[in-house]
């Protein structure tokens, strides 16, 4: 949120005794290490008075065509909001709750169909607003609206809310997370979004959305989910994500929060459809990533015309793609999988590609310096099959990279330990060689490794070990296993 300054950790607490020197509480902290003194600083304790309250039935009220905030409870615990709204073409908010704990809220809201959005005072036009709140509940629907749902914070965070919404023909997102919120649960059905439909900036956030967009691809402009700031760290999300521009969507804040995290993990799961992009990564800043980072895109795709386009220069890191993919046959990208030189640590595996043309090369592999993290890419070409007109990889046109994959492959244990199967794709001679000596002590024992040759068989030299058996000369297929510290068993196959 713009022009805030948060603090990061705090929480309503239950005490159960004060003592001279001591608090002590009823329960467990969800932040456990708050200081006494840090650069001279101290943790305090604020008293809290919570109030209660129910408006029950459904009643309906009308918003006045003026800016209004029908229902406003702050230090609110275990109050329950039943009511609907019928809002008009001005700005105006159903129930904004501040500092609230364990509150219940449910209803419906509806404003006109073609009413016009003031962008610049669009914040208040949010139906539905929590701010700074712990263990809310909400189950809401609205019909054209503008953000729906409005999670948010002021000087403290949030703590696990839940928010279950149905927004249709939302002039912005169907529900957005402004950050310094953590453990937010988000279910959301959104139709016909023109923006974000699920916008989140909350970490340990989980999600499940389905998304439905309309019109023409190249006229969309929209997005299935964002994933902003911290809402890129530590994040589930199970998404059924239909006709949008872009199905997901990592970037950091386009508000004045400058970075993002140093590490990011999560995992996308479900199924994108209709979508120029089923995933776009936009802007990182710091330019390296933590290599703590994990984030696994597991969404199968239909009828997207790029499965992975990474926007910008910038990279990014210890990404894992898989599922299975079948591109439009309108694409017109040069590749499907479009990872930026500057990544590193991106694994694809159990994935499988479908349907592209044949002016487009399925995965373009980064290219660059030799320095430049290119052997850290891994595919493990023995769970991924390719069925399309075009090439598998990009990699036939960079073929003085390929020593350094293959040569990084072979002298790397986590990569032997998790990869059985490796892809020569170019045709020199160099760059299908194979060295074997005794310095090549990471290569486990007793693991068959399959070599897929594209053209000619990989040349295997004897470094200063024992080689049994033979390679063909017009091989396609090469099997090398690693018997004893110096003796390897080779073999060949069409």
């Amino acid at each position: 949120t713009a022009n805030a300054t948060p603090v990061y950790f705090a929480e309503p607490v239950q005490v159960q005794a004060v003592g001279t020197n001591t608090i002590t509480v009823a329960r467990g902290f969800v932040f456990p290490h708050y200081s006494t003194t840090i650069d001279g600083k101290v943790a305090t304790v604020t008293k809290m008075n919570f109030a209660h309250s129910e408006v029950l039935g459904n009643p309906t009220i009308v918003l006045p065509n003026k800016y209004f905030v029908a229902i406003e409870a702050r230090y609110t615990k275990n109050s329950k909001f039943s009511v609907n709204f019928d809002t008009t073409v001005s700005a105006g908010t159903g129930i904004l709750l501040m500092y609230s704990m364990a509150n219940s809220v449910t209803g419906t809201a509806t404003r006109p169909v073609d009413w016009e959005l003031n962008k610049e005072d669009h914040s208040k036009f949010n139906t539905w607003k929590s701010v700074s709140g712990w263990y809310n509940e909400f189950d809401v629907v609205e019909y054209n609206g503008s953000q729906s749902v409005d999670r948010s914070y002021s000087g403290i965070p949030s703590i696990a809310e839940r928010f279950k919404v149905c927004s249709v023909n939302p002039k912005e997102q169907g529900i957005t997370t402004h950050g310094m919120g953590y453990g937010t649960l988000i279910d959301a059905v959104v139709v016909n979004n023109t923006t974000s439909a699920v916008s989140n900036r909350d970490r340990f956030a989980t999600i499940k959305l389905t998304a439905l967009g309309n019109g023409a691809i190249a006229d969309r402009g929209n997005i299935g989910l964002s994933l902003l700031d911290f809402g890129m760290t530590d994040v589930t999300a199970e998404v059924n994500i239909v006709n949008q521009e872009t199905g997901v969507k990592i970037d950091k804040s386009y508000s004045d929060v400058p970075y993002t995290p140093e590490t990011v993990t999560g995992q996308i799961k479900g199924n994108i459809s209709h979508c120029r992009y089923a995933y776009r990564l936009e802007r990182k800043v710091p330019t390296v990533l933590s290599q703590e980072s994990r984030f696994s895109l597991e969404a199968n795709t239909t009828e997207c015309l790029s499965i992975v386009y990474c926007a910008t220069e910038d990279g990014w890191d210890n990404f894992t793609l898989s599922g299975n993919h079948q591109v439009s046959a309108l694409a017109t990208l040069s590749r499907a999988v479009y990872i930026r030189d500057n990544s590193f640590g991106w694994i694809i595996r159990d994935f499988t590609a479908s349907g592209y043309p044949s002016t487009m090369a399925c995965i373009h592999i980064p290219t660059g310096s030799t320095t430049n993290k290119l052997g850290n890419m891994q595919i493990d070409w023995g769970s991924c099959k390719f069925v399309g007109s075009g090439a598998a990889t990009t990699l036939a046109a960079h073929s003085s990279k390929h020593t350094t994959i293959l040569s990084t492959f072979f002298t790397d244990k986590y990569q032997l330990e998790n990869f059985s199967t490796v892809r020569l794709i170019t045709t020199t001679t160099a760059n299908r060689t194979i060295t074997l000596n005794p310095s090549n002590s990471v290569i486990p024992y007793n693991k068959e490794f399959t070599i897929l040759c594209d053209s000619l068989a990989p040349t295997i030299t004897n470094g200063g070990v024992t080689i049994y058996g033979t390679i063909l000369a017009d091989a396609k297929v090469a099997k090398l296993t690693r018997v004893a510290t110096n003796t390897y068993f080779v073999s060949s196959s069409n």
